[in-house]
């Protein structure tokens, strides 16, 4: 098959089901399959994004990771790990955190220096 009437989706093997199997997302009435780190994903627009990640893998921006990254002079991310599953951005003035929150700044960008202590 390359199309299924309504109320179906095309599975990965070509065969119309009523739905898409556990490691599948459907999007645009086809199944995808997420990638292997990730439990659970889904389309945003048309850009496919994990949503749960595996076991020993952490939730960065729609993908799933090893570790949350580290900042580095070469790369502008800046992340915390939220919980044992998840990674976050830190605010924008930090270069390095340990939450969101502008006070909560353990490092800063080049050239600027950090007042006080989270």
């Amino acid at each position: 098959c390359t199309s299924c009437t309504p109320g179906l989706v095309l599975d990965s093997s070509g065969t119309c089901a009523v739905e898409c199997s556990v490691s599948q997302t459907e999007h645009n009435g086809r199944c995808y399959d997420c990638p292997a780190e990730c439990d659970v994903c889904g389309f945003v627009g048309d850009d496919l994004k994990c949503t749960a990640c595996a076991t020993n893998y952490l939730l960065v921006e729609g993908k799933c990771e090893p570790n949350c990254p580290v900042p580095s002079g070469t790369d502008p991310k800046k992340i915390f790990p939220t919980n044992p599953s998840t990674c976050t951005i830190c605010h924008d003035s930090c270069w390095g955190c340990v939450s969101h929150s502008l006070d909560s700044c353990t490092g800063c960008p080049v050239g600027e220096v950090l007042i006080g202590m989270p």
